[in-house]
């Protein structure tokens, strides 16, 4: 019986060489690569910079909510005062702008609360991932840009930040970072 000094290279034998690495194949999810796990199953293990780019944009929307959310509280206060004014009194104009009016914004208020809390808590669980949280920021993303919309020319800046939160989300290193294996 006769042993051959060189392995076969024939694909159908799996005691086969295999091509080296370099030889013109591409190495995707490789175990020297240091953004992915060392069994080479091509799962990031650390966070892709567009991700974390989206979970910064994610704190910067929540906080520019907050900012929204006490103007409108102080906007409130403000035309509930306007309408205390005794030189007001009776004018019925204003007590109709100001009963429905406080209470419009005061609702605006808590809406942009409700939203920053919201994208606060996206981005704090970016880390840990999930498709459901992928999901759910991209629906976050098309509020915010709803928001926007509503509040052109300040919400210029909300439709910006949403906008990218959106492609980077979407993009195929972020679907990798969300659907990676959690141990």
């Amino acid at each position: 019986m006769s042993h051959p000094s060189q392995p076969s290279s024939d694909p159908n034998n799996p005691y086969a060489q295999q091509p080296q690495q370099g030889a013109g194949l591409p190495s995707y999810g490789a175990a020297g690569d240091p953004a992915y796990g060392a069994a080479g199953y091509g799962a990031p293990t650390t966070m892709p910079g567009t991700v974390n780019g989206a979970r910064i944009m994610l704190y910067v929307t929540g906080g520019l909510s907050v900012i929204g959310a006490i103007l409108m509280f102080v906007a409130a206060a403000a035309l509930g005062t306007i309408a205390d004014d005794p030189e007001l009194q009776g004018d019925a104009n204003i007590e109709m702008l100001s009963d429905m009016g406080t209470g419009l914004i005061a609702f605006v208020g808590v809406l942009y609360l409700g939203f920053a809390v919201g994208g606060i808590l996206l981005a704090v669980k970016f880390a840990k991932g999930g498709n459901g949280l992928r999901i759910g920021t991209i629906v976050y993303g098309a509020l915010a840009i709803v928001m926007g919309i509503v509040g052109i020319p300040v919400g210029l800046i909300f439709i910006i930040l949403a906008v990218l939160i959106i492609v980077f989300v979407a993009k195929s290193d972020g679907k990798a970072w969300f659907n990676r294996p959690r141990y």
